[in-house]
């Protein structure tokens, strides 16, 4: 996903389309107004009691905590992100696994896979826009982002073709090198050149390790490397130069 908005977009989609399909056949209500209801029972639940945050009692539950689903004798096919019936079900269950970081990340006492009403509390924020300072952009981007479609590909090609290769995206900071033919001579030249790469590789440690902050993250280097003087008036003098728009 390469925005929070193509999330939402096929996120309501799917969810809407299965729930219609599978859980309530006579539902005649709008994808809009099937929003706003689903929107207003996490928002609720999460205004309950202390109890409601183990004990969820969601009329449009996205999942459940596999404990309580075997010892109250639940079917999952009743949660759309473990329904066989869903399609997108793999997906949607390693995007669950992101999104518990995430919800971790922001309240080392939570997460989102037990505590489920803190999760769809946590879902209700996003989807409904609410401005909220622990939503940081960085993770807000992992929010998306763990959605991950696989790629389709052609596996027979021919001398001549010209191929449109695919922006290749992963959690981990892999970055697409080229394709390679059996004896591991690259066929294809990357469009990306070193400067880009090792650019986009430092920009992903820092957004992910240090959440975006570049004196965070020269900190800890500086904790534990020695620098000598010469690197340091190196950069000292790159400093000076960006403050002059050179």
């Amino acid at each position: 996903m390469n925005s929070l908005n193509d999330f939402s977009t096929v996120f309501w989609n799917e969810y809407y389309t299965w729930y219609k399909t599978y859980i309530d056949t006579s539902l005649t209500d709008n994808l809009e107004t099937f929003k706003t209801n689903v929107l207003e029972d996490w928002k609720e639940n999460s205004l309950k009691d202390s109890t409601a945050l183990t004990v969820c009692e969601l009329k449009y539950p996205l999942y459940e905590s596999e404990n309580y689903i075997n010892e109250n004798d639940l079917d999952p096919n009743d949660y759309f992100m473990l329904a066989s019936t869903n399609q997108n079900r793999e997906i949607w269950q390693t995007w669950l696994k992101g999104f518990d970081k995430i919800v971790n990340n922001i309240n080392a006492d939570q997460d989102a896979l037990t505590l489920v009403a803190v999760g769809h509390y946590r879902m209700y924020e996003v989807l409904a826009g609410l401005s909220k300072s622990h939503w940081t952009e960085t993770r807000l981007k992992s929010f998306y982002k763990s959605y991950l479609i696989d790629p389709e590909f052609d596996y027979d090609y021919y001398y001549g073709d010209v191929v449109e290769l695919p922006v290749l995206e992963s959690n981990d900071g892999d970055i697409f090198r080229g394709w390679f033919d059996e004896n591991n001579n690259k066929i294809v030249t990357s469009l990306v050149s070193k400067d880009e790469v090792q650019a986009a590789e430092i920009n992903e440690m820092v957004e992910k390790t240090f959440e975006g902050s570049l004196p965070a993250f020269i900190a800890a280097f500086t904790k534990h490397q020695k620098i000598s003087e010469e690197e340091i008036d190196a950069v000292q003098q790159m400093i000076d130069r960006y403050r002059k728009g050179e």
